[in-house]
């Protein structure tokens, strides 16, 4: 009796490490699977709830939880196109994970019996684990939805529900909906694009779908040299319509307005003049050239471009934040206190969220008082 708590805890530890193992693998296996058909994961949860650590492990961010029952990734996808099959693979390949492990479980435990006639008090645990194995294989099998804050838009859904969503034709609209989401992207350049404008829409080769998924990835990593690479290789690879050719432009010369990038400020300032030159009404290339202007030192330029589209409301809260911290990082050179306060308030009330509060921060760390 004197030890039945510390081996009550033991038997609790050693449960809860077996399914945090269990996501891991879950998870590995989901990202090969995602690489092999042309996704990558963005970022891997393991666990459900609120997130108590996260870290950046290569181009994926990985997040743990304190409830390992389930786990989840959020995969980049660079087009429309296989995704029902390409989503499904990456399921399938997860799900048969777990059921693998699921059958190593129970040949060990067989094993256990066949060495040990009359078993030891340290093979209780393991001779458990295949029933954790078997609750979390179960549970992700589930159709399960588990709903946040919002009780319309689920934050989590179980590979099962997945599965049956995809065989129901429940995204069915998802590549139509990636469409249109491209397809507006570029008319904030191009106001006139059109989905029949563009060459890659309707197919895309294998080549430029990977060029387009390292970008997403380097991006997302902070590896801006490699975006600038590959942005220039799809440049000149590939026949883009104007609009296109504009936003993958404005994709190099952003980085350093949202990132810190100060290598890059000459060269994102060359290439968003060429962009700016396609489209001088779009006010996104108005707010790209007007930032890096005022990075660069020619304040009146870039206010003169900056101004205007400060508070338009179809940029997005992020942009207005940026555009704020630089008309007061501007103000603040110019030395006018009062405008520099204001646009400060105003930089800080749209960073909504941490990446661009960070960003704000410092942008505008000389500025402050």
């Amino acid at each position: 009796m004197t030890y039945l708590p510390l081996y009550l805890l033991g038997l609790l530890v050693t449960f809860y490490v077996w399914l945090v193992v269990s996501r891991v693998f879950h998870e590995v296996v989901r990202g090969i699977a995602a690489r092999l058909v042309g996704y990558a994961p963005r970022t891997v949860t393991i666990g459900i709830g609120e997130v108590w650590w996260s870290h950046r492990i290569g181009r994926t961010w990985v997040e743990w939880t304190p409830a390992p029952l389930f786990s989840q990734a959020t995969l980049h996808m660079p087009s429309q196109l296989g995704l029902t099959w390409r989503w499904s693979t990456c399921i399938l390949a997860a799900v048969a994970m777990d059921i693998s492990l699921l059958a190593v479980m129970m040949t060990a435990r067989d094993a256990l019996h066949t060495a040990y006639p009359v078993l030891p008090l340290w093979t209780v645990p393991i001779l458990c684990l295949p029933y954790a194995q078997l609750l979390v294989t179960v549970l992700n099998l589930m159709p399960v939805e588990i709903h946040g804050e919002s009780k319309h838009e689920p934050v989590f859904y179980s590979d099962g529900n997945l599965l049956l969503a995809l065989l129901w034709g429940r995204f069915a609209d998802v590549p139509d909906l990636m469409v249109d989401r491209y397809v507006r992207s570029v008319q904030a350049y191009d106001p006139a694009f059109q989905k029949q404008d563009s060459p890659i829409l309707t197919h895309m080769p294998p080549a430029i779908w990977r060029r387009f998924l390292e970008v997403h990835l380097d991006e997302a990593s902070g590896d801006y040299d490699s975006v600038v690479w590959h942005c220039k290789r799809l440049l000149h690879t590939v026949d883009f319509a104007p609009g296109e050719r504009a936003r993958l432009l404005d994709t190099i010369a952003s980085i350093p307005v949202f990132h810190h990038a100060p290598g890059l400020r000459h060269r994102a300032l060359r290439l968003c003049s060429q962009a700016h030159a396609l489209f001088p009404k779009s006010a996104k290339l108005q707010m790209t050239m007007g930032c890096l202007l005022i990075q660069d030192g020619c304040i009146p330029e870039g206010l003169a471009l900056l101004e205007p589209v400060a508070e338009l409301e179809h940029l997005t809260k992020a942009e207005q934040a940026i555009c704020a911290s630089h008309l007061a990082i501007a103000h603040h050179h110019l030395g006018d206190l009062l405008e520099t306060k204001y646009w400060l308030t105003s930089a800080d009330e749209k960073a909504a969220d941490p990446t661009t509060k960070a960003a704000v921060d410092r942008l505008c760390v000389k500025a402050r008082p």
